[in-house]
Formats: structure tokens, sequence, C-alpha cells
């Protein structure tokens, strides 16, 4: 009777562990669909959006990995910015997922100041599910917990805020469910 009972629950184990690997992804891993190309060789740093899976400092000796690295971002009083526009990346999630899990961090990376704000907001299908405007470049690491339950294209939006500001935004340990 014991053996039998071991065995079931093994095999119960066995079940919710491989659907939870089969349903679970690394945001690294889901492919871009699109994203803004804030490219400019006038200044350090771009735009571009890039996902790692390496271990990424942060500026208070924190590692991150399994994540996206936003590009330098613009203020309004920079040349070329209405042409530029604000960092964003999409993915098309279609509905395979619950919830998205991760981290802010301030990467030790990119051509950086650190006096004005971010707004990060999360945006499912057009509207935003998540929003956080008091973002800088001294902030210790937020961690979020998104519901994207039903949402078909994800967007992630790093948009410039208060004062100057255009150090790169990480977001690490972001995984889908």
């Amino acid at each position: 009777m014991k053996k039998t009972v071991f065995l079931l629950q093994v095999l119960i184990l066995s079940l919710i562990c491989s659907s939870t690997a089969f349903s679970n992804k690394w945001l690294a891993d889901e492919p871009i669909v699109r994203q803004s190309t804030n490219i400019n060789v006038n200044m350090q740093g771009s735009g571009k959006i890039m996902a790692f899976h390496d271990c990424i400092p942060d500026i208070y000796d924190g590692h991150w990995q399994n994540g996206i690295l936003s590009g330098n971002i613009l203020y309004p009083d920079q040349a070329d910015y209405n042409t530029w526009g604000n960092d964003w990346v999409e993915y098309n999630l279609d509905k395979k997922y619950k919830e998205l899990k991760g981290s802010f961090f301030n990467p030790k990376a990119g051509f950086t100041n650190r006096e004005g704000y971010y707004n990060i907001k999360i945006v499912g299908d057009g509207k935003i599910i998540y929003q956080k405007s008091d973002w800088n470049g001294n902030s210790h690491s937020s961690d979020f917990d998104v519901n994207v339950t039903g949402v078909k294209l994800l967007k992630i939006r790093f948009e410039w805020g208060t004062g100057k500001f255009w150090s790169p935004i990480g977001i690490g340990n972001a995984i889908l469910f």
C-alpha cells in the first residue's frame, strides 16, 4: 500500500512539473514581434531593446538573469526626440499565459544620467495593465507581478517622465506563466 501511494505521488508530481515546464517561458526567450529602433550615432547607446540570459549586475551589486534591457531613452529637449519616440517592445503572447513576473533594476551599463524619472508601462492589447511612474536611475530593484490572462499582444514601454534621464532599465528574472 505504501509503495502504491508513493508511486501515485511521484506520478502526480511529475504531471504537475511537466505541465508547468511547458507553460512557463522566460521573457528573454519569447520572440520580439516589433520594437522601437531609436538609434542615433550622435549619442552613446541606443533605444534598441535587447534580451539577455547572462548575469547582469545592477548599480547596487545585485545580479539579474533572463530578461530585457532597454536602450538609452531620450528626453524631450534632446535633438530629434520627436522622430525617436520612446523605447518600446512588443510580444505576441497569443493568450498563452496568465502571469508575467519579474523585477525592474538599474543595470551597470550604458551612458547614464540618473536625475530624472521614467514611466514604465505594460500594455495588454492596447490597455495599460501595469504602470510604474516613480522609477529613476537610483531606484533599488522592484518586483512586479502582472495578470496577462487573455492578452494577445503585450507591449512594454519605457517612457521619459521628468528631468534628464537616459539610463537603461533592466527587467530581470522575467518569466511568463
